[in-house]
């Protein structure tokens, strides 16, 4: 007689990785500490590395389903290739250098499950040394606004709307619809994501997430930024020379 069917998960998490074995562990072992046990799905798309880092994550990371690509695709493809695999009605897009603290995933699925109008929803981001993460949500742009924020502009008074650029630069609400969420951490159902076709692959790095939310409120709705259940954003850990960080600053500004 043969057992029974292990039932479906709960939430895909994708998590891309790029060179940064060590640290993408790191994320997985989190994942694996604080997720409920049975309820996700763990899909890691690495990215051409080259470095041995498929075979560091299929060592520590067995459970985890493992897409080595053959090129580097960028962030929005990867993520794109690894929903692709996913069986998950809900899918959390996890950065490689995104520590969990508690089961953020379940807690923004929650979220999803509550409110159908809520097309997709992201987490308080820490940075670590436990102060907010700037710029991880932001208002839907436009030129005006995107003017104002090449200019600098909207720093200069935070609390007056009338300046706002694409960041939100005043203090979070507790709940709060906005333009668009960080791709740090981002939840969303399954169907969804597949229906707006993803992440637009023109976009190798950088902005791909405001763009995925603008087509996300199109199609379902609300865009939310919740200020709780946080997790430690390390950042920039795929591209910490001095090099790639100037290189990524023209791809911001594109």
């Amino acid at each position: 007689m043969s057992g029974a069917a292990r039932p479906r998960p709960r939430v895909a998490i994708v998590v891309v990785n790029y060179r940064t074995a060590q640290i993408t562990c790191e994320c997985l072992d989190a994942v694996a500490k604080y997720v409920a046990a049975g309820t996700c799905e763990v899909i890691v798309v690495d990215n051409a590395s080259g470095d041995g880092s498929a075979e560091t994550i299929r060592c520590r990371h067995p459970q985890a389903v493992l897409i080595e690509e053959a090129r580097n695709l960028g962030f929005g493809e990867g993520n794109n290739r690894g929903v692709a695999v996913a069986t998950a009605p809900y899918v959390v897009l996890l950065n490689s250098d995104a520590i969990l603290g508690m089961d953020t995933p379940n807690r923004l699925v929650d979220h999803l499950a509550a409110h159908p109008e809520v097309g997709c929803v992201g987490p308080r981001v820490n940075l670590p040394d436990g102060t907010r993460q700037p710029r991880i949500r932001g208002n839907r742009p436009s030129p005006r606004r995107a003017i104002l924020q090449s200019l600098g502009l909207s720093r200069l008074s935070p609390l007056w709307h009338g300046l706002d650029g694409i960041d939100c630069e005043g203090p979070a609400e507790p709940i709060a619809p906005v333009g668009w969420i960080s791709g740090v951490c981002m939840a969303m159902r399954t169907s969804d994501y597949r229906a707006i076709g993803g992440f637009d692959a023109a976009f190798f790095m950088y902005c791909e997430d405001i763009d995925l939310c603008l087509r996300m409120q199109q199609h379902r709705g609300e865009i939310v930024h919740v200020d709780d259940w946080p997790l430690v954003h390390l950042g920039g850990a795929s591209s910490r020379p001095i090099a790639k960080r100037l290189r990524n600053a023209v791809w911001q500004q594109r």
